[in-house]
């Protein structure tokens, strides 16, 4: 995840999230890339935000999150953001 990432890589992740349907990741992929996605991998859908951290932290999968949420763990090279361009 180091890399330079792609649309179609990112669209190739399993994801977590906390809401049943998946808004923001769409919202997400529309911001970065201009393009709106039918289907994202899922794989699991929970209504505790700290449980989905918790999923993240475990190497499940990728995930929406705020920075500050897990700065330390970013410091430490623990935890990848990613950020396909400059724009936040």
């Amino acid at each position: 995840m180091k890399k330079k990432t792609s649309f179609e890589m990112l669209v190739s992740m399993d994801f977590i999230t906390d809401e049943h349907e998946p808004i923001i990741l769409k919202h997400w992929f529309w911001h970065y890339f201009k393009k709106s996605i039918p289907n994202v991998n899922i794989i699991m859908a929970i209504e505790s935000h700290q449980a989905l951290l918790n999923c993240v932290r475990l190497g499940m999968g990728l995930a929406i999150t705020a920075e500050h949420l897990i700065w330390n763990e970013i410091e430490k090279g623990e935890m990848i953001p990613i950020f396909p361009t400059k724009k936040k």
